[in-house]
This record gives C-alpha cells, structure tokens and sequence, in this order.
C-alpha cells in the first residue's frame, strides 16, 4: 500500500492491478468476516457516497476480485 492505493499480483493473469484509494479501502477490509452488505456500509460512509451506489460498486468489485481468483466469497 503506497499513499492510500494498492497495488494486487494478478498471477493468473500474469498482471499487476492497481487499485484506486476506494479499492484499496475495500481490499483492506476483506476479512472473511464482513458481507459485501457490511464493505458497502463502510464505504458509503467513508466516501459520502449513497447506500445503493455504494452496494452495486463494491458488488461488482468484490465480483472482479473473485473472477481473478483473489479472493473467494463464502455463505454461512
């Protein structure tokens, strides 16, 4: 983490993804504990930003990140 913004190896895709300061702030906070409800929750407050924006953003993101294999999304 360099100045608020991360920077993932994709090895997979053999990439480097770099990611802007509200990615990096969901990345950080991806936990295996908290819901895509809960990521979005927090960044809506962080960024002022509206529930429902908040919700489809971090979906799509989290839903990139698992496509890539970075990360797995688990139900309890």
């Amino acid at each position: 983490m360099v100045e608020g913004e991360a920077v993932l190896l994709d090895l997979h895709g053999r990439r480097i993804v770099g990611l802007n300061p509200v990615g990096s702030f969901v990345f950080g906070r991806v936990d295996g504990e908290r819901s895509v409800a809960a990521l979005a929750g927090e960044v809506a407050a962080r960024f002022g930003v509206s529930a429902e924006r908040a919700l489809a953003d971090v979906g799509a993101f989290i839903g990139e990140l698992v496509r890539r294999g970075l990360v797995e999304v688990t139900t309890p």
